[in-house]
């Protein structure tokens, strides 16, 4: 775990996944072997990795921890989502036994911020307990933009398999269509 600390905040890197595990040629669309050439001098080993030739990507949430609040900042690809590769690896005990390690338990988050709505940053949002999705962090106020959930909220009445982007297969019953309900 990582840690940085300004004043009384501190900020906490929680790890799920990292290291090399994707080419950048099946990451990006564009992509262009000249341009890529022409960086890969100047890419440090914490961006890629020479030998495989693959990008090093790490999934993370931070944990900011102010006098008042504790606040996650996006909840990696969580567990039990059924996510197509390479979003479906094994091993997701990392992410909860680091946060475990800060001495944090899931009561105990005052809110989750997502940054944006896909897969990689909501995952943790919600677990799956007794067949039904439920908040992970049952305290927590879940802060998103409204527009964005509106956009995935519509995806999941079409039925096109909203899990692949962040919210889940089943939303939770109370999750109506205000600010902040849990995706």
């Amino acid at each position: 775990m990582k840690q940085l600390r300004i004043g009384d905040i501190t900020i906490d890197a929680v790890i799920e996944r990292e290291g090399p595990w994707r080419r950048p040629q099946d990451f990006f669309p564009a992509y262009d072997e000249a341009v890529f050439n022409h960086h890969l001098p100047a890419m440090e080993p914490e961006v890629f990795d020479a030998a495989s030739g693959k990008m090093v990507i790490t999934y993370q949430t931070f944990v900011v921890r102010t006098p008042r609040y504790t606040i996650l900042v996006d909840t990696c690809t969580g567990e039990d989502k059924g996510h197509p590769p390479p979003f479906d690896f094994p091993g997701k005990e990392r992410w909860r036994n680091e946060l475990f390690a800060l001495g944090i338990s899931y009561d105990k988050i005052d809110y989750v911020f997502c940054t944006h709505l896909h897969i990689d940053h909501t995952g943790w949002n919600t677990i799956l307990r007794d067949g039904r999705w439920v908040p992970t962090f049952p305290n927590a106020k879940y802060v998103f933009h409204k527009r964005e959930f509106a956009v995935w909220e519509e995806e999941n009445k079409k039925g096109l398999q909203p899990a692949r982007h962040g919210v889940p297969r089943q939303l939770p019953a109370d999750h109506g269509s205000r600010p902040g309900a849990p995706g």
